[in-house]
């Protein structure tokens, strides 16, 4: 009887919107600044075609929606002589096929 209690409280909250390492599906994740080799690779291949700045992240945040969004705090540097250091976040995609989309990068002031 508890074991089917159980069943059909998950099945309610995953429909209610889900479950994952527990926080809710569409929820933005706590930042962290232990980036995983799956997020770098994410990463790397959005930036690829980037030029002019060098994007180093150093934190991310991820949220969970029909694929991935993922918020990577970097430091961002002109390439080209005395070049200042900025921090910036840079917004990326990952759907569940197909290829990694940037959503958006901007300056943190």
């Amino acid at each position: 009887m508890k074991l089917k209690l159980f069943v059909v409280l998950m099945m309610v909250l995953s429909l209610a919107g889900g479950v994952y390492a527990g926080e809710m599906a569409g929820r933005w994740s706590t930042y962290s600044t232990t980036i995983s080799k799956q997020e770098i690779t994410v990463f790397e291949e959005a930036m690829k075609s980037i030029q002019g700045v060098a994007y180093r992240p150093f934190a991310v945040a991820t949220q969970e929606v029909n694929g991935i969004n993922y918020r990577f705090l970097c430091n961002a540097k002109g390439q080209y002589p005395d070049a200042l250091n900025e921090a910036a976040m840079v917004q990326l995609y990952a759907p569940l096929r197909g290829p990694v989309a940037i959503r958006e990068i901007k300056i943190v002031q």
